[in-house]
């Protein structure tokens, strides 16, 4: 009869301790999950702000071929003014 109570605690003691794995588990788990979500978001950003960075520099060199294209107007209205002016 002794016996019969020893497994049963045993058994009992065993069920807890493999409750606690398993609860360890899953919180372990539910960590890992919040890592790789953060991982994603991570990457997200990342490839934001490298299409950013290529919309920027694309930008940039749309305006600066405007600036470049401005100046060179001027730079041949200006001698033809002064020529003009000086006749």
């Amino acid at each position: 009869m002794n016996a019969g109570r020893v497994a049963d605690i045993k058994a009992n003691t065993d069920g807890i301790e493999m409750e606690k794995k398993v609860q360890w588990q899953a919180e372990g788990q539910k960590m890992l999950f919040e890592v790789k979500r953060e991982n994603v978001a991570l990457q997200q950003e990342a490839v934001y702000r490298e299409r950013l960075m290529l919309v920027y520099s694309d930008i940039k060199k749309r305006l600066d071929y405007q600036v470049d294209k401005q100046n060179v107007k001027s730079n041949q209205i200006i001698p033809l003014f002064i020529h003009r002016c000086t006749e």
